[in-house]
């Protein structure tokens, strides 16, 4: 049959045609294109089965196993209807015993879902047996009850996995092919044929199609299912052959003399497209693929039919409901986004409210309630509509901004002004920093700038400070300006950890220091030298005194006392020996002049006095 709708045929009664589009591109190596191969590889296997029938040879039959051919056809209809109709032939699937249920019905299931119809070949039987061989002819009988009861039960399992219960909404035709075995044809009057068929269905008793076509007819819905009597090859003729088969062969091969040969396959496809019409209009401005349904099926229907002006009304009811869907879906969004914005800005405006009122809000609150409220009045006019009429107006919104930066603005320089009261400028740079971060505007912006620079500057003003410092401090014990050092580090403000540091090192060094002196002024005998140096740390301040230091220097006061009021002694003794009474009375009167340091001296102003006596 197949081949048939590929070869030269006569013209149909109603006008009906067929022709084979053959793949144009071979499959290129390398490149798995799966469908290209099958129609390949099917369009070798036709054109065989075509030279066959060409020659008035019968072709081979297709291979019954689980792989499949697929063709193309171009059909057209008396209603200037054209349908590009892929047909694929799954006759030995169907029947294949070696294939288990379990598979074949998930073969099937995988290959339905994509089908726009089915058509299902039944052989006709033999009109009568006269010049038949009888034992052929019962084999073949009983071979067609065989394969038509595998048929049905095929079917009925294809159909109780893909819609148990419900009958399946899709064309199905019956082909009772090979028709002119079981009558002589009236070319001329197809519905005479059909007739027939419909007695040879209804007869008693029932043949074998009757199983087949019950199953195919119910489970269906009503008026999917449709049976046509097929010739594919017109009249044969009974060939016995050397090793004594009979076999039949096409009498005419160049046309072809077929019968309602595409009459199937265009009712399928007109079957097909009132179905899609029938669920399109159902479903009408329901369906979310409307638009795309619509234009496929007016690519199948002639422009003026009434179907097509109910596709097109269809189609605009849809945009307009679309339209409407789109309009009241954006209102909608719109709408909450208003209710979520009013709802956020009552929120957020009461709670940095109360934040303004509060004296403990912090620096971030502020700063929270500060940038909310320039964005909602910088806000375009469409945003914050229904707060600006029940919540706060932009000038409201305004105004409390306003004060809120006159409150920050104050909030951040208090900090400041604290530390420049203290005179701590490195303590007001970080506040200032902060507050021009705010307000670089701002009311104090100039003198925080001023205040940021110089104490960027201090530092380093400082530090060369500290250094001259240090020289001059190192100068005056270098020239063992012991009390100049001294009085140079009391005089150092502020306090700092580097001159605390110094003033530890300068308590140590200072007692060796005024130690070596004293030693060095006993040995030249110059006490009064010696103990000054002893006074001017006696009386230098306890913060550069240490407990080591002050015992060390109490020694020294007592080896200075002694050997000063033993020297005195010594030589006011020697000066009496020699007579020599004026160096004597000179020498007193010199240790008893009151500017002498050696004055403070303990018991030296008695000792003195008891000399003189002498």
């Amino acid at each position: 049959m197949l081949a048939a709708l590929a070869m030269p045929r006569y013209p149909h009664p109603l006008g009906y045609t067929c022709i084979w589009l053959p793949p144009i591109d071979a499959p290129k190596a390398g490149k798995q294109d799966k469908r290209l191969m099958n129609l390949y590889t099917s369009k070798e296997w036709l054109e065989k089965a075509i030279h066959k029938l060409s020659v008035q040879d019968l072709p081979e039959p297709n291979p019954a196993s689980d792989e499949y051919f697929s063709f193309e056809y171009d059909f057209t209809a008396s209603t200037h209807q054209t349908f590009c109709i892929e047909i694929i032939d799954y006759s030995g699937e169907l029947i294949n015993p070696v294939i288990s249920n379990s598979t074949l019905a998930k073969n099937l299931r995988k290959k339905f879902t994509t089908m726009d119809g089915i058509l299902v070949l039944a052989e006709a039987p033999y009109r009568d047996r006269l010049g038949h061989v009888q034992s052929a002819q019962k084999s073949r009988d009983g071979q067609t009850h065989t394969d038509l009861y595998q048929l049905q039960q095929t079917f009925s399992l294809l159909r109780s996995e893909k819609q148990e219960g419900a009958a399946l909404d899709f064309p199905v035709a019956l082909l009772v092919n090979k028709w002119d075995r079981y009558s002589d044809i009236d070319y001329a009057n197809p519905a005479k044929e059909q007739s027939k068929l419909e007695e040879f269905i209804n007869s008693n008793p029932p043949p074998p199609h009757k199983g087949v076509h019950d199953v195919l007819r119910f489970s269906v819905a009503e008026g999917n299912f449709k049976m046509f009597p097929v010739s594919a090859l017109g009249d044969n003729e009974f060939v016995r052959l050397d090793n004594g088969d009979v076999v039949e062969h096409p009498k005419q091969a160049n046309p072809l003399n077929a019968f309602t040969l595409v009459d199937a396959f265009i009712w399928l496809a007109q079957r097909r497209d009132a179905i899609d019409f029938q669920q399109f209009v159902e479903k009408g401005t329901l369906n979310k693929k409307c638009k795309k349904t619509g234009l496929e099926l007016l690519n199948s229907l002639q422009k003026n039919s009434e179907q097509a002006k109910q596709i097109h009304t269809i189609l605009q009811s849809y945009q307009k409901t679309k339209t409407r869907r789109i309009i009241s879906t954006l209102i909608a969004i719109v709408a909450l986004l208003f209710v979520t914005e009013t709802t956020m800005d009552f929120r957020n405006y009461h709670q940095h409210i109360v934040a303004i009122n509060n004296p403990h809000t912090t620096h971030e609150q502020f700063d929270k309630a500060e940038t909310w409220l320039t964005q909602y009045v910088a806000a375009p006019y469409f945003r914050h509509l229904i707060s600006r009429v029940f919540l706060s107006s932009r000038e409201q919104a305004q105004k409390t901004l306003m004060e809120l930066q006159a409150h920050r603005d104050k909030f951040l320089w208090e900090p400041v002004a604290i530390a420049l009261k203290a005179n701590d400028l490195p303590a007001a740079k970080a506040p200032a920093s902060e507050y021009l971060k705010y307000f670089p505007l701002g009311e104090h912006a100039q003198k925080a700038r001023e205040i940021k620079l110089n104490a960027e500057i201090q530092p380093r003003e400082s530090k060369k400070d500290w250094e001259n410092f240090v020289k001059t401090y190192t100068d005056y014990m270098n020239n063992g300006n012991l009390k100049q050092a001294a009085k140079w580090l009391l005089d150092r403000k502020p306090e700092t950890a580097e001159l605390k540091q110094l003033k530890d090192i300068f308590k140590t060094v200072v007692i060796e220091k005024i130690a070596d002196k004293v030693t060095l002024a006993l040995k030249e005998a110059r006490f009064e030298e010696a103990w000054r140096l002893l006074e001017e740390y006696a009386n230098s301040p306890s913060s550069l005194q240490t407990v080591e230091g002050t015992q060390k220097i109490a020694v020294l006061r007592e080896l200075v006392k002694t050997l000063v009021i033993k020297t005195i002694e010594e030589k006011i003794t020697f000066a009496l020996k020699e007579a020599r009474f004026e160096e004597a009375l000179g020498l007193l009167q010199g240790y008893a002049n009151p500017s002498s340091s050696l004055q403070t001296l303990e018991g030296f102003s008695d000792k003195i006095a008891v000399l003189q006596k002498q």
